[in-house]
């Protein structure tokens, strides 16, 4: 296995939209501790619904893009994994660097069966590499440049052709986990993200 850099996906992304009757009908506090238990529950069931659907392979995680204010930033998310697997890294903030944030719900209003009570709560994701797909790439993008990105996954060990005469034409920076959304741990603040494809 080779090294590379930032995060792996899959192909097909299933979005966990916790809409049972149960939880409509009940009223949610803005603090509501039992959130997390619930969410955490319908992952559990995701990941039985997921297991018994010819899923090749299989994660669930935090749900990861760039922040919202940044010019440029990356326009994908990223199904980042529980535990992640570190490979080359310097710890701490670096310049030249794309960052990487955990997301939150913005739910100032019922919306789509999604409760209120849940704004500003992180969001978790599930991913299912469906048979017959092809691999997904995530590609990172530097967040003070005007043009959008997306985040990709590059190899560890790259090559380079031509010259380096800094023409500044598109931009390849390395993705830092950044705290806060982010759960830290298991991400560390500052850490390059490493990251692999699969493909069947």
């Amino acid at each position: 296995m080779f090294s590379a850099v930032i995060f792996l996906t899959f192909a097909c992304f299933y979005q966990i939209s916790l809409t049972d009757d149960h939880i409509k009908k009940r009223e949610l506090l803005a603090k509501d501790k039992s959130l997390f238990k619930e969410l955490r529950d319908k992952l559990t069931v995701l990941e039985k619904r997921l297991d018994s659907r010819s899923c090749d392979r299989f994660h669930a995680g935090y749900i990861g893009g760039s922040s919202h204010t940044h010019k440029g930033a990356a326009v994908n998310y990223l199904c980042m994994p529980k535990n992640p697997d570190w490979d080359k890294y310097a710890n701490g903030i670096q310049g030249y660097r794309a960052y990487l944030y955990g997301t939150e719900y913005e739910m100032r209003e019922n919306s789509n069966g999604i409760p209120q009570s849940y704004h500003d709560y992180e969001s978790p994701c599930a991913v299912c590499r469906a048979l017959g797909t092809s691999s997904t790439l995530m590609i990172p993008g530097r967040y003070n440049h005007e043009a959008a990105s997306q985040y990709i996954c590059v190899d560890g060990d790259a090559e380079n052709v031509g010259s380096n005469s800094n023409k500044d034409g598109a931009l390849l920076y390395p993705v830092e986990a950044i705290c806060g959304s982010l759960k830290c741990p298991p991400y560390v603040g500052g850490r390059e993200l490493a990251c692999v494809v699969c493909s069947k």
